[in-house]
Formats: C-alpha cells, sequence, structure tokens
C-alpha cells in the first residue's frame, strides 16, 4: 500500500513544473513567432526602401556619390583654378588676410574717402583681376569636390568665390568712380558670371552661395548705375547675362543633390555608424543606437518620410515663385517639420523656408536689374525714360516678368527718375516700398522690392 502512495504524491508534485515547463515552452514559442514576425516586417520595410530607391534609379535620378561626380571637364575650358588662383592672390589663406576696405557701409554708397583708399587697394592686384577676367570667360567651371561620401563633402572654395566677388565689386566701383563706365559694367557682369559658375555645382549650398555673390554684386551695380550713364554694349550683355541663370533649375538639382546626401546618411545608419546622427539633449547616444540598429523598422520609417519628404520638396522646387507663393497648402506642407520620430530627417532635411526665399528674391532682384538697364540705355536714346516698359520692345531687351506676380514689373516715372519693382513674396503691391533689409525681406509685410532711379 505504501508504494502507490509514494506514485501519487510524486505525480502531484510533477504537476507544477510540468506545468511550468508548458508555460515557459509556450512563451519561447510565442517569441520566436514574434522575432520571426518581426524579422518578416523588418524586411518588408527594407524591401519598401529598396524599392523606393530602385524607383528613383530608373527615373535616372541620383541616389548615390558617384551619381553626383561631374564629367570631367578641359582644363582649358575650367574657370575653377583661375579662381581660386586669383583668390588665394588677394586674401591668402592662413592669417595676414588682405581685405579690401569696405566702401559699402549701412548709410549707403561710398565715400570719396572710402573710394580713394579702394582704389588704392585695387591698384595691389592687377595679376587677380586679369584671372577673374580669364576665369569668366571660360565655358565651364568645376571644382575638386569628393562626392564618394556624400555628407562628408567639404566646399573649401567657397569661400574663395565670396573672396573673388568682394574684390569684383571693388573693382567694377573703382573703375566707375575713375570714369571707365564701360570697363565697370562689364565688372558687374564678370561679378554674376562668378556666381552662375558656383551655383552650376548645384547642391543647396553653392545655390545659396552663389545668390550671396549675386547680392555682393548688387551694391556695386547701385553705385555704377547712380554714377554715369552706363554704356549700351556693355549694359546689353550684363542683362543678357543676368537673365540666363535659371535658379529654378538650379534649385531642382539642388534637391536631387540633397536627397543624396539623406540617402547617403541613412546608408551609414544601416552599416552600424549611428554616429554619424551626433548626440545631444534631444538625440541621447542609446536613442541613436535603438534608431539606427536595435530597431531597424523605425529607421525605415524615418528613411521612407525622408525620401517622401524630398518628393514634395523637388516638386516645390520646379514651380515658379509665382505658383510657390500662392499655394498656402502646398506651403504648409513642405515648411512643416519633421515628427519627433523620424529623428534621422529631422537632422539632415535642411530648412528649405529660407534657401527657397532668397532664391526667389535674386531672381526678382536679376530681373529688376536686367530691366533697369534697359530704361537706362533707352533713356540714352531718347533723351526721357520710357511712358512704360513695352516701350524696351523697340530695343529688342530683355525685359523681364515680376516672378512673384507672373505679370510684367510696376512701372512708373518718379520726378527725373524711375521706380520699379516687384511685388515680393506677400504677393501685395506696396507702391513700391522697399524693405528695411532686402536680406530679411522674407520676414517683412507690405513692402516689395524695388531699383529706384533718381536721374542725373
Amino acid at each position: 500500500m505504501g508504494a502507490p502512495g509514494y506514485r501519487s504524491r510524486s505525480i502531484e508534485a510533477k504537476g507544477p513544473r510540468s506545468c511550468l515547463r508548458g508555460c515557459v515552452a509556450a512563451l519561447i514559442a510565442a517569441l520566436l513567432a514574434l522575432l520571426i514576425s518581426y524579422i518578416g516586417v523588418c524586411r518588408y520595410y527594407e524591401a519598401k526602401v529598396d524599392a523606393k530607391l530602385q524607383q528613383l534609379k530608373a527615373a535616372g535620378l541620383p541616389t548615390c556619390g558617384a551619381d553626383l561626380q561631374p564629367p570631367p571637364v578641359p582644363e582649358a575650358e575650367n574657370a575653377a583654378p583661375l579662381y581660386i588662383k586669383a583668390a588665394n592672390s588677394v586674401e591668402p589663406k592662413g592669417g595676414g588676410a588682405i581685405k579690401p576696405p569696405d566702401a559699402y557701409n549701412a548709410k549707403g554708397l561710398p565715400t570719396r574717402a572710402d573710394l580713394e583708399a579702394l582704389a588704392e587697394f585695387v591698384g595691389q592686384f592687377g595679376e587677380a583681376a586679369a584671372l577673374v577676367r580669364e576665369a569668366t570667360e571660360r565655358p565651364k567651371c568645376r571644382f575638386d569636390t569628393d562626392w564618394s561620401d556624400p555628407p562628408a563633402a567639404l566646399f573649401p572654395h567657397l569661400a574663395r568665390m565670396r573672396v573673388v566677388a568682394r574684390f569684383t565689386r571693388a573693382e567694377a566701383t573703382v573703375e566707375s568712380y575713375q570714369g571707365e563706365q564701360a570697363a565697370a559694367v562689364d565688372r558687374l557682369r564678370m561679378g554674376f558670371v562668378a556666381g552662375r559658375h558656383v551655383s552650376g555645382e548645384a547642391c543647396l549650398i553653392t545655390v545659396l552661395v552663389g545668390c550671396a555673390i549675386d547680392s555682393i554684386m548688387f551694391r556695386a551695380a547701385d553705385y555704377v548705375m547712380a554714377e554715369r550713364p552706363v554704356p549700351p554694349r556693355e549694359a546689353r550683355a550684363l542683362a543678357e547675362e543676368l537673365v540666363r541663370l535659371d535658379y529654378g533649375e538650379w534649385m531642382g538639382r539642388a534637391m536631387r543633390t540633397e536627397r543624396v546626401f539623406g540617402i547617403s546618411v541613412f546608408d551609414h545608419l544601416r552599416a552600424g555608424d549611428y554616429s554619424i546622427l551626433g548626440t545631444g539633449p534631444g538625440r541621447p547616444r542609446a536613442m541613436c543606437w535603438v534608431h539606427s540598429r536595435a530597431f531597424p523598422v523605425w529607421r525605415c520609417h524615418d528613411e521612407l518620410y525622408y525620401l517622401g519628404a524630398m518628393d514634395e520638396l523637388a516638386r516645390v522646387a520646379s514651380l515658379t515663385p509665382h505658383e510657390r507663393a500662392a499655394d498656402p497648402a502646398a506651403r504648409a506642407r513642405w515648411i512643416a517639420p519633421p515628427p519627433p520620430w523620424a529623428i534621422g530627417s529631422a537632422i539632415i532635411l535642411p530648412v528649405f523656408t529660407r534657401s527657397f526665399g532668397k532664391m526667389d528674391t535674386t531672381v526678382a532682384r536679376r530681373g529688376l536689374l536686367a530691366t533697369a538697364l534697359g530704361v537706362e540705355v533707352y533713356r540714352q536714346h531718347h533723351h526721357v525714360y520710357p511712358a512704360r516698359l513695352a516701350d524696351l520692345q523697340s530695343l529688342d531687351w530683355p525685359v523681364a516678368k515680376d516672378v512673384f506676380s507672373d505679370a510684367d514689373l510696376v512701372y512708373r516715372r518718379s520726378g527725373s527718375g524711375f521706380v520699379l519693382y516687384s511685388i515680393g513674396p506677400d504677393l501685395t503691391d506696396d507702391a513700391g516700398k522697399p524693405p528695411s533689409d532686402i536680406a530679411k525681406i522674407a520676414d517683412e509685410k507690405n513692402v516689395d522690392i524695388v531699383w529706384t532711379a533718381t536721374g542725373r
């Protein structure tokens, strides 16, 4: 009788252990099923990212650094080395830099003392002036940018090009001051050619530096055109250069390049280099690791969001300034910040609101200057300013439209001079009221982009 009792107690003792083993086995099975499902989900979203990249490739769009590498340029056609040589002769790298006197202060046009100092400065650098002239006569410009790893690409030449622009502005100012107006107007043209050459590299930073170079030259144009009549031949060449550059095309290419930057960043993350995201109060190191390595689905969602956002920005870049400004719903989409979970997109998506604004303002100012040149040449032919811009047709002059209104620029005679303006990004005609600072026009309301001539 004792033996059966013992077996009963043994069976009862094994019951809880068997139940526990069953629970553990069920839990392991559930975890395995969950793991297999998660691996499947990861592969699904990785496949979605790959499909999107293949779609871009099939459309002929760049997706890696190799796609950004421009074709080689024959040395005799490449302006880049000449620009760098000119800049280094005027403002050497590494201390001891010689900078032109700032003849254009906040008060406006330069004083006589400013101009004398500027003339003395420019006279020291005849070789640089010749190099810039030769560079602007060359048809192409390719700087030695290493595109093998786009996020690590460096652009040291951009600072050099700003030196070239400031020096060219100084030359144009001095030449006009000394009565060499034809040379001064042609020097303005060279400055705008340099801006076009920089923008030709077509990434966001180069387009913005191109806009900055244009702004430097606009300051010189204010002085040159106020000082003396502009020679018709040189004025026409300058006007044709001003309307030649299509910043919309450059901006579209810049968006495609920026997309490659972002794709390359996500490639780093996929390979385990999550340090490229950086760290900070909003991005602790652990979060970056979890985003990049522990939960690849998170990273895939982030990359898909980024690619979708860049698609929208590329579409916006293809619009005219008038179409961009007139579509508030589209504007709300492309200026909206990324959601908090898209930490990669939040870091690598550039802030395009001001970028588009700078480009659009630059295009408008180019059009104003080109048209103002025609008005001045018309006066030389007829001894009076035109009654309306349509009168410039008799000169076959390249008259620009207002990029914001998609209509004619607003023009009227004013005393012995004239006022010419674009209605600006607020799409409101404010009777030619200029902004307090043209660089910050996007932040001002009830102002226009204005060119004013007082007559001589």
